[in-house]
């Protein structure tokens, strides 16, 4: 690069965080010793001082469309070979890592007095999920059911159906940058997990993203809250009430959906890197 006759825009393009120390470190500068090549830190995030989160300009619009036309969910549905909901059935879709915590949920789940359909791609969680409940789960088209609880497997998608999949559930758990993401644009009640790092690293990234979400939680559930998103990533918390666990749904939903509507309102990423680049090299 500082053999070239123009020096390029040199971009560091962190991972996504919520955590303080984004703030002080988006939009540095660091200059090579011996070179004098700059590198531009561009660090995703949550707020004005990051750079913010992938947006397509119409997806909002595209999820409006879905969620008022009934022959768009109904293809989905058959597109993964699964029935369509019926009166008052809660849609959950799982994509995770292996996780300790999920017979715990699933047994809330069970105790809800409405049907409830756990729909979980192809992959690592199939497995995870088969071996915790010593049920044979294993590819798409699979199911289990225990009373009001079923578990379909359907097959792995492309990203516009795993929106239209998040759009379309009540629950959304997900993992990984971009699926966090993906949910919080889906408007949705969700739990995110990190990925399990030996140090426990990731419980400061739980706990960082928890913190942006608490505001618009109402108070009467943030406990509740909380507590759920701790124990779906194996932190220390008190023991979940389940009994609650309906009411601390709707009060989630309602709180990723305000979220939502304040991130839509702040940085874009590809907006911020195309900014930087006409700033620099204009």
């Amino acid at each position: 690069m500082a053999k070239l006759p123009c020096s390029p825009l040199w971009i560091n393009l962190e991972y996504l965080s919520a955590e303080a120390w984004v703030a002080g470190c988006h939009g540095l500068v660091s200059r090579h010793p011996r070179l004098g090549l700059d590198k531009h830190f561009v660090i995703p995030g949550f707020d004005d001082a990051s750079a913010g989160l992938l947006r397509e300009d119409a997806l909002d619009a595209r999820r409006h469309r879905f969620l008022s036309d009934d022959g768009e969910r109904a293809a989905l549905w058959r597109s993964l070979g699964v029935p369509r909901p019926v009166p008052g059935e809660m849609r959950v879709s799982l994509f995770g890592y292996e996780n300790p915590a999920v017979p715990r949920l699933l047994d809330g789940l069970a105790s809800l007095t409405r049907p409830v359909t756990v729909l979980v791609p192809e992959g690592r969680s199939v497995a995870d999920l088969a071996r915790r409940l010593g049920v044979p789960l294993a590819r798409a088209g699979d199911a289990w059911r225990r009373d009001s609880l079923c578990i379909r497997i359907v097959p792995f998608t492309d990203q516009q159906s795993y929106d239209r999949l998040l759009w379309a559930c009540q629950l959304n758990l997900v993992r990984g940058e971009d699926s966090l993401v993906r949910a919080l644009w889906a408007g949705r009640a969700m739990l995110w997990q990190a990925y399990p790092q030996v140090d426990d690293a990731h419980h400061a990234k739980v706990s960082a993203l928890v913190a942006r979400l608490r505001p618009f939680v109402d108070p009467a559930a943030a406990a509740d809250v909380e507590t759920l998103w701790r124990l779906w990533n194996g932190m220390p918390a008190p023991e979940f009430p389940w009994g609650r666990l309906e009411g601390v749904l709707r009060a989630l939903s309602d709180a990723i959906d305000a979220w939502r509507v304040v991130l839509a309102n702040g940085p874009e990423l590809a907006a911020s890197l195309a900014n930087l680049a006409e700033r620099t090299l204009d």
